[in-house]
């Protein structure tokens, strides 16, 4: 893997990492430049790279002709279908639990 590869990659996670900091309202670029220590050509890039991907969207900022972007609801459908997974796990290991101890968590 190429260095410019690896920043790219890394730049892109910051992105998404801070914007999961404020999933529903969002940041507008110039909130987000500072805040994941990147250029402005970067995080456009990133930001347009999650938005393709369907991880974040972008909507008006009421007013103005500027922007924010937030976590889209993919996101939102994979921690919740992750959440899922985990409680029916934590059932299954109970239920384990109980048959072999006789006893509940």
């Amino acid at each position: 893997m190429t260095d410019s590869i690896n920043t790219s990659t890394l730049s892109i996670l910051k992105t998404f990492d801070v914007l999961l900091e404020e999933p529903l309202e969002g940041y507008s670029l110039m909130e987000l430049i500072p805040r994941t220590s990147g250029s402005k050509t970067g995080v456009n890039r990133a930001l347009y790279t999650l938005e393709v991907a369907g991880w974040v969207e972008s909507y008006k900022i009421k007013g103005t002709k500027a922007q924010k972007w937030k976590v889209a609801a993919k996101f939102l459908k994979s921690a919740h279908d992750y959440r899922t997974a985990v409680l029916e796990h934590i059932e299954a290991t109970k239920t384990a639990y109980q048959s072999i101890t006789g006893k509940e968590l």
